[in-house]
């Protein structure tokens, strides 16, 4: 058994705390199913900031992310480009490994972290206006190869923050023409990668911390995935992009200003 109870390192406590994590957690989801990416950029630096500590939101992040993603995965299998799935693993997965032990043997202060978070997040949302051409030209040789560490750079990345995806993203955007083919199979991606840097990160936590966290999460993993395959079928790729990109942007600056 355990006892409900708010982290005594948060920013908020009794209901405050729930409600701003609840409505954190939605947005996130739905950014996550609308974009194929993203969730865990927006999510940890709102979550650290409301829990005091980034232990807790990124092991909750990614059970939530593995959710997400292998239902989305599952709806839309027949999307998945397999020939880069397996690259993907091969590089993203063996980044993981160097990056759980940075995370455990690299101590930094929770500022620096947010701001290392920040970066990244402000790096993923310009990335985001500039892989919105309509056309990615053919990878060449030397592209193949700076994919290659951009998918292993985001491995490192997933492994110590839980936030890899723009580097992924912008190696795979530039392999994937198609919008679902594109999301599906960073769907099925991000289930594997969640799963390893949980293997990493879960070797122990608070269970009355996180496991009220995570059922209070799981309704808004259904309505996030459900309102964000909505919005993604109402908006156009390029608006789409370009909003995601925007949020992502002003996530990475604003957790970046707070903690400098």
């Amino acid at each position: 058994m355990f006892d409900i109870v708010v982290p005594s390192t948060a920013a908020l406590q009794g209901w405050h705390f729930w409600l701003v994590l609840v409505c954190i957690v939605l947005a996130a989801q739905t950014l996550g199913a609308m974009a194929g990416f993203g969730s865990n950029l927006l999510a940890l630096p709102l979550l650290t900031w409301l829990c005091g500590e980034m232990h807790a939101p990124v092991r909750l992040m990614l059970m939530l992310g593995i959710l997400q993603s292998s239902g989305m995965a599952i709806t839309m299998r027949s999307c998945i480009h397999w020939r880069t799935v397996r690259r993907i693993v091969l590089c993203g997965i063996a980044g993981i490994i160097p990056g759980v032990l940075l995370a455990n043997f690299l101590p930094l202060k929770p500022s620096q972290i947010l701001v290392l978070m920040g970066i990244v997040i402000a790096a993923g949302g310009i990335m985001g206006f500039l892989t919105t051409r309509p056309t990615p030209s053919p990878e060449t040789s030397g592209g193949a190869i700076r994919n290659s560490a951009l998918l292993f750079l985001g491995g490192v990345i997933h492994g110590a923050f839980a936030c890899g995806g723009p580097p992924v993203v912008l190696a795979v955007r530039t392999m994937l023409h198609d919008k679902n083919v594109f999301r599906a199979t960073l769907f099925f991606c991000w289930t594997l990668m969640d799963t390893a840097a949980f293997i990493g990160f879960g070797r122990s936590f608070d269970a009355n911390v996180l496991l009220p966290m995570l059922v209070l999460s799981l309704p808004m993993v259904l309505l996030g995935s459900r309102l964000g395959m909505k919005l993604c079928q109402c908006v156009s790729q390029s608006l789409f992009s370009r909003m995601t990109a925007a949020l992502l942007v002003l996530s990475g600056l604003l957790s970046i200003v707070r903690n400098l």
